[in-house]
């Protein structure tokens, strides 16, 4: 009878051992198992244009190769007059892809039709008279498919900076969750990020064959940059 109280007791104090030892590991292992959490933060930020690119094409189409590098260069020259009155350097004005095409064949004993084309970009660092501009190249002969892009001089700037913000949301979504689950953040494992997108609104970007009055009227309100970043943080009890 003794024997056998003593093999419960035994038992009893055998299973009380396993089951702690048993609870221990469990805290062990769930303790030594990082508990990664991934919140995605958003943010958003609203500000003006600063600069406008005005980009066109020098264009014209004629019947011989004999004089075209002479008409290009003087629709080019016009360009340069109309753009004298104002404030830009020479920096802020550049020409690239010249290209020269012709089809086969012959026109009343001359070679084919053939096409100059190059495309200009004048830049405008100082907003306030881009619409007397503009006119002022549309009113150049040879001038075609004229548009306007407005962006901004420190743009990248923008950009780290809506990017901070969306972090820092992450960051404090990420600590309300935490703290609704009795946890708290032990750190920033990774940070993943979307390309920051910049939105323009309120802008008429095509413009062609504008009067004065229609590129005037051409206005811009703000440009939008949105960001979303994950960010994956370890969370852990609190001690």
């Amino acid at each position: 009878m003794m024997s056998w109280g003593r093999s419960t007791v035994s038992a009893t104090l055998t299973f009380c051992a396993l089951w702690l030892v048993s609870s221990l590991v469990h805290q062990e292992v769930e303790a030594a198992e990082p508990r990664i959490y991934s919140i995605v933060g958003k943010a958003q930020l609203k500000v003006a244009p600063d600069r406008l690119a005005i980009v066109f094409d020098i264009s014209f189409k004629g019947r011989s190769t004999a004089d075209y590098l002479g008409r290009y260069r003087a629709s080019y020259d016009q360009l340069l007059v109309a753009l004298a009155p104002f404030d830009l350097s020479d920096q802020d004005v550049g020409v690239y892809g010249f290209r020269v095409t012709s089809d086969s064949g012959f026109w009343h004993g001359e070679m084919g039709s053939i096409e100059v084309r190059s495309s200009v970009t004048v830049t405008v660092s100082e907003l306030g008279e881009e619409g007397d501009i503009l006119a002022a190249i549309q009113r150049v002969p040879d001038v075609s498919r004229v548009r306007s892009v407005y962006s901004r001089h420190d743009a990248e700037k923008i950009r780290r900076k809506v990017d901070e913000m969306a972090v820092r949301d992450a960051v404090e979504r990420t600590r309300s969750m935490a703290k609704v689950l009795g946890l708290v953040a032990a750190g920033i494992v990774s940070i993943g990020r979307e390309p920051t997108e910049a939105e323009l609104v309120g802008a008429a970007e095509l413009i062609e064959s504008a009067s004065v009055n229609t590129v005037r009227s051409s206005i811009y309100e703000e440009m939008v940059f949105n960001s979303e970043i994950t960010v994956a943080t370890e969370l852990k009890k609190v001690d």
